[in-house]
């Protein structure tokens, strides 16, 4: 996600992945996301998922991405995450799993991993970090990231 409206800026976020998943070597790619894919161009509801309850429309995102994106990249397969958590993010998984197998792009949802009996979410380390608990931090990020 390139809009720069997260607690870590885009270049902070891109390094990170990178050194993460530099184990994966050629099977993987990192590239910025563009102004297209969960943007504020296409699905401005997802940066003010903490204060939204009600139902989103996301659709416009998961059309862009289904008829641009995907078809430019040879995309067929788009996964997610499972979202225990939040409902923004639940609601555009939704609609990505009604919009995109009808247009030719299969959907594959992905479980999180576990730490301590709770999913592993970045909200889930955002918290760790206002409250300086680093070492509840180290035990569920790559050690690149911590």
């Amino acid at each position: 996600m390139e809009e720069d409206r997260s607690f870590f800026p885009l270049t902070e976020r891109l390094r990170l992945v990178k050194e993460g998943t530099r184990e994966l070597g050629d099977k993987i790619a990192v590239i910025p996301s563009g102004k297209f894919i969960i943007s504020m161009n296409t699905s401005e509801d997802y940066f003010a998922k903490d204060s939204i309850t009600t139902e989103i429309d996301p659709s416009r995102d998961v059309v862009v991405f289904s008829g641009i994106i995907a078809p430019s990249l040879g995309i067929c397969r788009r996964f997610v995450s499972e979202e225990p958590f939040c409902n923004v993010t639940r609601q555009y998984n939704e609609s990505m799993f009604k919009i995109l197998p009808k247009l030719g792009v299969e959907v594959v949802a992905v479980g999180r991993k576990e730490s301590d009996g709770l999913a592993i979410s970045a909200s889930r380390v955002r918290k760790y970090l206002q409250k300086d608990n680093y070492e509840a931090i180290r035990r569920i990020v790559p050690q690149a990231t911590y």
